[in-house]
């Protein structure tokens, strides 16, 4: 198993626990299956890797 780089801000991850939290929250709210992408933030914050940085090459400094 190959462990990743938590390349994210430790704040942000708050941010995005939160703002993932209210996604999925309205989600279930209004019966709509967006609230599945509360779910992929969700386990980003989690990990602390946030894939999409990785893909574009983005420079972090905690990367």
């Amino acid at each position: 198993m190959v462990m990743k780089k938590c390349n994210t801000n430790p704040f942000i991850k708050y941010i995005r626990v939160f703002l993932s939290l209210v996604v999925i929250g309205l989600g279930v709210y209004y019966k709509n299956w967006l609230g599945v992408i509360g779910v992929f933030t969700l386990i980003s914050a989690f990990t602390g890797s946030c894939p999409l940085t990785i893909n574009l090459n983005r420079k972090s400094p905690y990367s």
